[in-house]
C-alpha cells in the first residue's frame, strides 16, 4: 500500500470501495499504469445502436418502477421496503451534483456564476437536480425511466423548486432536440450504457453545449479483462428480466481515447481529470472530465 493511501486511511477519506480494496490488499493508486488494453468497439450500425439503447432504456424503466432509489446508489437501506427510514440521508445536500460543480470551478479558477443553464443527463429520482435546480436559474433533467422522472418531479415540487425542465429520453435522437445549455454535468449514469452508446450520447450532447459551456462528466475509462463486440453482444444479450434486474446492472466503460478523440471534434479543451472510484470496484478506472468548449469567436 502507498504512502498517499496509507495517509487518506487514516484520514477516512477513502470511500467504501477503498477500504473493501484495502482488505483484499489491492493499491488503488496507479493500479492501472501497466495495465494492458482492452478490446472495446465503439462504432456500431444505426440499427444496432438503436437497439442497444432500447435494452438500457428498458432495463432502466423496469428498475425505476420496482428499486428506484437503490438503483441510484446500490445499498442494501435504499431497498424500496425500508427507503423511508433512510431518505433524508439519500437526499442529503452534502452529496449533491451542486457539491461537485462549486468544488471544480473553485478549484480551477473557474466562474461559475455567469452560467444559466445546466443539462443533467440521468437525473434519476433528482437527488441532485434539486440542488442543482438552487444553483443555475434553468436546469434540464434528462433520463430513461418514467417512473424515476415522476419521482425526481414529485421531490422537487415538495422543495418547492420550478425551474426545471424535464425530458423523456426515448431514443437517441431525442438528444438532438434538446435545448441549449451551458453546462453538462453527468454522474453514474454513462456506465450503465454499452460504448456505442455512451459515444453517441456524449458527441451529440458536445454538439448542444454553447461556445464556452462547460461539461463536468463521470465514467469509467477502463476495466481489467473488459471486452465489448457488438454482435458478439446482441448476440448473446438476452431482454432484461424485472425478477433479475439487481444482479445483471451493467457496467460498461468508454476508453480515455475516445472520450478526447470527441472533445478535440467538438473543439472542447480539457481543464481537468481526476480518478473517482465512484463504480465502487477496483477492477475499474473511472474518471470525472472537467472541460470546456471553445467560443466561436475566439
Amino acid at each position: 500500500m502507498s504512502r498517499l493511501s496509507r495517509w487518506l486511511r487514516g484520514r477516512q477519506l477513502l470511500p467504501p470501495m477503498a477500504r473493501a480494496a484495502r482488505t483484499a490488499g489491492i493499491d488503488l493508486i496507479g493500479r492501472h499504469r501497466l495495465a494492458p488494453s482492452i478490446a472495446c468497439e465503439i462504432d456500431a450500425a444505426q440499427t444496432e445502436r438503436t437497439v442497444l439503447f432500447e435494452r438500457v432504456a428498458t432495463q432502466w424503466s423496469m428498475l425505476g418502477e420496482t428499486e428506484p432509489h437503490w438503483s441510484v446508489l446500490s445499498h442494501p437501506r435504499y431497498r424500496a421496503e425500508i427507503f423511508s427510514a433512510h431518505a433524508d440521508e439519500f437526499y442529503d445536500p452534502r452529496h449533491s451534483g451542486a457539491a461537485v460543480i462549486e468544488t471544480f470551478f473553485a478549484r480551477n479558477g473557474e466562474t461559475l456564476s455567469a452560467l444559466t443553464s445546466c443539462l443533467e443527463l440521468g437525473c434519476g429520482v433528482g437527488r441532485s437536480t434539486a440542488s442543482l435546480a438552487r444553483l443555475f436559474p434553468q436546469v434540464i433533467a434528462v433520463d430513461v425511466s418514467p417512473a424515476h422522472l415522476a419521482l425526481a418531479r414529485d421531490h422537487l415540487a415538495g422543495a418547492g423548486l420550478a425551474n426545471v425542465n424535464w425530458r423523456q429520453l426515448r431514443a437517441l435522437d431525442d438528444l438532438d432536440a434538446l435545448p441549449r445549455f451551458e453546462l453538462l454535468f453527468s454522474e453514474f449514469v454513462l456506465q450503465h450504457n454499452p460504448p456505442p452508446v455512451i459515444a453517441a450520447m456524449l458527441e451529440r450532447l458536445f454538439a448542444k453545449l454553447d461556445p464556452g459551456g462547460y461539461c463536468l462528466f463521470q465514467l469509467p475509462t477502463y476495466c481489467d479483462g473488459y471486452r465489448f463486440a457488438v454482435k458478439d453482444y446482441l448476440a448473446g444479450s438476452r431482454p432484461p428480466d424485472r425478477n433479475d434486474l439487481p444482479r445483471n446492472m451493467e457496467m460498461h466503460v468508454l476508453p480515455q481515447r475516445v472520450v478526447y478523440r470527441l472533445m478535440r471534434m467538438a473543439g472542447i479543451e480539457l481543464i481537468e481529470v481526476v480518478e473517482d472510484n465512484l463504480p465502487g470496484q477496483p477492477a475499474f478506472q473511472s474518471l470525472t472530465f472537467f472541460a470546456r468548449k471553445g467560443r466561436a469567436d475566439a
